[in-house]
């Protein structure tokens, strides 16, 4: 498997209207976190709010659903991650070696 070294954040301008937006990864707490903020511009914006996931919005299907739809339609809401630089799993010398929770670890 490739690991690509290049992100891009997900940045879509608000209508009004909608309350899903695509993150279009696979998501898991363990490794790190998703930072949902809204901007008034969509590159080098001011931050206007920080998101609180399970307050404001959820994570379902590779995507975000927020409660409301964000209202200000001159702005922009931007998705990014921010990824825990730890190792979450330990493996000991004579123990089980599970294929997935090595592939896991280094996803």
């Amino acid at each position: 498997m490739t690991v690509s070294s290049t992100y891009t954040d997900k940045v879509y301008q608000i209508t009004g209207t909608t309350t899903v937006f695509a993150w279009g990864q696979d998501y898991d707490s363990h490794y790190g976190s998703l930072v949902v903020t809204e901007e008034t511009a969509a590159t080098g914006g001011t931050v206007v709010t920080t998101y609180v996931e399970g307050t404001d919005y959820t994570i379902s299907n590779r995507n975000v659903v927020f409660n409301t739809a964000p209202s200000d339609t001159t702005h922009y809401i931007r998705i990014t991650r921010d990824t825990y630089r730890g190792q979450p799993v330990e493996f000991h010398e004579g123990e089980d070696f599970p294929a997935e929770d090595f592939e896991n670890a280094l996803d």
